[in-house]
C-alpha cells in the first residue's frame, strides 16, 4: 500500500513541470500566429475628374424635347363651309302623270252579294256588378253556415227585380236579397235588341272557413 503511494506522488512531482512547459510552449506558439505588423495606408493622390461632355447634337435635341408644344389660335382654325340656299324654283322634280281613268259604271250586285248584314249574338243577362255579401251577425256568432237561391227579373237597363230569396236558413234571407238588390246585370239582348230577363237565378253561399 506504501508502494503504490510511493509511486503516485512520484508521478505527480514528475507530471506538474512538464504540463507547465507545454502550456507555455502552446501560448507563444498562438500568440506568435496572431501578432500582425502595423499596416500603414499611404494617400493616394487623386488624379483629375471625368466630366460629361456632350455633343453640340444630343444639346439640341434635349433642348427640343423641352420646348412646349403652341396651341393654336382662332385664326388657324378652318374656315366653316360656306352657307347654301335655295328655293322651289330650283327643285326640278317630275310631276306624277296618271295614265287610269275611273270606272264609269260600278257593278252594285257583285258588291251587295258580297256585304251582308252584321251578325249579332244573342246573350243572356250577365251580372257585371256584384257587392260583396255581409255575414249575418247572429249566424256567425252562432256558426252557422247556409245558403240561398235568389230568384229575380233583370229588366231592360239591367236592374234586378221582384228578387225572392229560398236558404237553408231564415236568417240568411234579408241578406241575400238585400244584396242582390244591389247586383247590375248585361241585358238580355235578343236580335241587337235589350229585353227583358224573367227568372233569373243567383246562388250565394256563406260559409266560417271564407
Amino acid at each position: 500500500m506504501n508502494a503504490v503511494l510511493a509511486n503516485t506522488q512520484v508521478r505527480l512531482l514528475l507530471g506538474v513541470p512538464a504540463a507547465i512547459l507545454i502550456t507555455i510552449a502552446l501560448f507563444l506558439f498562438m500568440y506568435s500566429l496572431i501578432r500582425s505588423d502595423e499596416v500603414v495606408i499611404e494617400e493616394v493622390e487623386k488624379g483629375p475628374t471625368l466630366e460629361f461632355l456632350e455633343s453640340k447634337e444630343q444639346q439640341e435635341v434635349v433642348r427640343q424635347r423641352r420646348v412646349q408644344p403652341r396651341k393654336l389660335d382662332v385664326d388657324d382654325k378652318p374656315p366653316p363651309p360656306p352657307l347654301l340656299r335655295t328655293s322651289r324654283s330650283d327643285i326640278n322634280l317630275p310631276r306624277p302623270e296618271i295614265k287610269t281613268e275611273a270606272p264609269k259604271t260600278i257593278d252594285t250586285g257583285r258588291i251587295a252579294a258580297r256585304v251582308s248584314a252584321p251578325l249579332i249574338s244573342d246573350r243572356d243577362a250577365q251580372p257585371i256588378v256584384r257587392p260583396q255579401q255581409e255575414y249575418p251577425q247572429r249566424m256567425l256568432q252562432d256558426g252557422i253556415e247556409g245558403s240561398c237561391e235568389v230568384r229575380l227579373d233583370v229588366n231592360g237597363q239591367g236592374i234586378p227585380y221582384n228578387i225572392r230569396a229560398t236558404c237553408t236558413n231564415s236568417g240568411f234571407v234579408a241578406e241575400a236579397e238585400r244584396v242582390v238588390s244591389r247586383y247590375r246585370y248585361q241585358p238580355k239582348i235578343i236580335e241587337g235588341r235589350s229585353v227583358e230577363r224573367r227568372n233569373v237565378v243567383q246562388p250565394l253561399k256563406w260559409t266560417l272557413g271564407e
